[in-house]
This record gives structure tokens, C-alpha cells and sequence, in this order.
């Protein structure tokens, strides 16, 4: 069976799951290239007590922003973020995004 891109493989599938994995493959090689220049290490630690490098606290930032922005997700978590909390995407009236914590 002869290998198939990723592209093929999602002709089937919804408009807004394409747009969500190419945007996904965007940010997947923006965040490789970053990886020579970004490698210290932060004052920061994740949830699970771990300390955060540069490289983690950059890329969280980029994709929380730009999966927020891009309309296709509604809600972004990483073990980057404080305990409990949550990114929501909020459409353009309610003037950005609303940070919640959840109990």
C-alpha cells in the first residue's frame, strides 16, 4: 500500500478539522525552529511541579494564542497553565478571551 500525506487522508473530513490540523502542522514547524534558539530554562514550574524551560512557555503561548484566535477551538488547558484554569475563545463582541478557573 503506498503511503499517503496527511492532506489525502483528510479530504473526507470536515472543513474546520482540516483547517484545525493544518494550522496545528503550522505551529508543529514554527516550534521545531525555535528549539536551537530557545532552550533555557525559566523561574516558572508546570502543574505537575516540573520547571519550565523557554521553549515551553513560547510554544504554550503560541498555540494557546493562535488556536484561540483561529475560531476552530473553543477552550485551550495545558499542563503550562495554572491548576484548573482554562482559555475560552469568546467571539468578537465580547471583546477577547475570557480566562476561567475551574473548581
Amino acid at each position: 500500500m503506498a503511503a499517503r500525506k496527511l492532506r489525502e487522508l483528510l479530504e473526507t473530513e470536515d472543513r474546520s478539522l482540516r483547517k484545525l490540523v493544518d494550522l496545528l502542522a503550522e505551529l508543529s514547524l514554527r516550534i521545531v525552529r525555535e528549539i536551537p534558539r530557545t532552550l533555557g530554562m525559566t523561574e516558572g514550574v508546570n502543574i505537575y511541579g516540573d520547571q519550565q524551560t523557554e521553549l515551553d512557555v513560547w510554544s504554550n503561548g503560541l498555540l494557546t494564542k493562535r488556536l484561540l484566535r483561529s475560531g476552530l477551538v473553543r477552550q485551550v488547558a495545558s499542563e503550562e497553565m495554572e491548576t484548573g484554569r482554562i482559555l475560552e475563545y469568546q467571539d468578537e463582541q465580547s471583546h477577547g478571551h475570557n480566562n476561567r478557573n475551574l473548581p
